[in-house]
């Protein structure tokens, strides 16, 4: 009698095992969660530059690098299933050097998209570029936001440059915060069309600060398969319910850093930084209940010159042709020299409200190479665009209304394609009356 109750015994539990087995089989197939989840949910803080370096154009003229900030969060990031099951926030920095700068704009907290969509959707771009005090502030962010230190911890820094302030916390200050947040904390640095002027002070931060290379976006497109990176690996954190990354987070993995551009990918040209891995292949996931995974139009400034109230506006005088420079005469080209390009001159520009002046640019390289323009100002006038006409050609086009006015200070640059590539720059100032 005895060993007949053992052998039911045995044989209940092993049904009991293969119906188990069956579920987790059934899980795997069907994308279902697990039915048991080990260590806290992933926390992830999207930190987003919103100073006035966001309101310059992208280089390829789709648009305002913060249009394309908003719009790759919104079509890539805030759709992604493992960023619903996830706690989400949104920070904001720019502003005075002496602030206020940065701002909590959306606390960490799950089932966060719509509040994060609705205020990217105000954000208007302002002031200096105060990366590190947003740094500072979003470690704390995570630190004190109530999970358990087990749950991994991702910060996705968008910036359009490098810190513009002269901070008072170092980056071995921000790396002793890190360390003090607990050993999940993540940051991964993606640029969106940052200067390459203003990139060298930018990595040597990150990489004091123990993160992964920056990824450098040219384009939207680039920017977005970044984020699709990141958006595969969060799946995976979530899908084994740890870090994919280990307790180490990304500090000196080499797996860990953004996707490095391949051969015949955006971005191929030298401007990423990271592991030497491909992205994957961009698809967007479907948008959860209640969200669209069509972007709400952003009503950010943008490089469209403003209407005019005049039926006709006037236009000024058109600028004297420009002379197309000589370049300086010199040897033949030896193996593995180079000689930077020449600019034309531009000096100070005045328009009047209601008019529309083109201040034309031209540069040529003494070697044949190409050459690219790259405009800087500390905030944008949202009434200009730079066009680019033919290589090494292209124009400032501002046509200012009736309510824009003031003095708007340029950097023009002119970089070649050489081996080393070489630049020359010239400042000028547009006085609006």
């Amino acid at each position: 009698m005895k060993a007949t109750l053992n052998r039911r015994g045995l044989l209940a539990m092993a049904a009991v095992a293969l119906l188990l087995a069956a579920w987790a089989a059934l899980s795997v197939l069907n994308g279902w969660p697990p039915f048991a989840r080990t260590g806290a949910p992933p926390r992830v803080l999207l930190v987003l530059d919103r100073s006035g370096n966001m309101a310059q154009p992208l280089t390829d003229g789709t648009g305002t690098k913060l249009q394309a900030a908003v719009e790759a969060i919104g079509r890539v990031v805030l759709p992604a299933p493992a960023v619903s099951s996830s706690q989400l926030g949104l920070r904001e920095y720019g502003g005075s050097c002496a602030g206020p700068n940065t701002q909590l704009t959306v606390p960490l907290a799950r089932n966060n998209g719509d509040a994060v969509r609705g205020a990217l959707t105000s954000l208007r771009p302002s002031g200096d570029t105060t990366l590190v005090a947003g740094l500072q502030r979003a470690i704390s962010d995570v630190a004190g936001s109530g999970a358990s230190p087990a749950g991994p911890i991702e910060i996705v820094v968008i910036t359009g440059g490098g810190d513009s302030c002269q901070a008072a916390t170092t980056a071995a200050g921000l790396r002793a915060a890190m360390d003090q947040a607990g050993p999940t904390v993540k940051f991964r640095f993606l640029g969106i069309d940052v200067p390459p002027a203003e990139r060298a002070a930018l990595d040597n931060l990150v990489s004091a600060m123990g993160a992964s290379p920056a990824f450098y976006a040219r384009t939207q497109r680039d920017l977005e398969e970044a984020l699709n990176k990141f958006v595969l690996d969060l799946q995976q954190s979530v899908d084994n319910g740890r870090s994919a990354h280990g307790p180490e987070g990304d500090r000196g993995r080499p797996e860990a850093a953004a996707p490095t551009a391949g051969p015949g990918s955006p971005g191929s040209d030298g401007t990423a930084s990271g592991s030497g891995v491909t992205p994957a292949p961009l698809a967007t996931p479907p948008a959860p209940t209640g969200i669209s995974p069509t972007p709400t139009p952003i009503p950010v400034p943008t490089a469209t010159p403003v209407a005019t109230q005049a039926p006709t506006p006037t236009v000024a005088p058109t600028p004297a042709p420009v002379a197309t420079p000589t370049p300086p005469p010199g040897p033949t080209r030896a193996p593995g020299s180079n000689r930077p390009p020449v600019l034309n001159a531009i000096g100070d520009q005045q328009v009047s409200q209601g008019q529309v002046l083109e201040i034309p640019f031209l540069a040529t390289d003494p070697d044949g190479d190409a050459v690219e323009f790259t405009l800087i100002t500390r905030l944008f006038p949202p009434f200009c665009a730079l066009i680019r006409t033919d290589p090494g050609a292209a124009h400032l086009r501002c046509a200012p209304s009736s309510t824009d006015s003031g003095a708007f200070v340029f950097e023009l640059t002119a970089e070649d394609n050489g081996t080393p590539s070489l630049s020359v720059s010239q400042s000028f100032t547009l006085r609006v009356r």
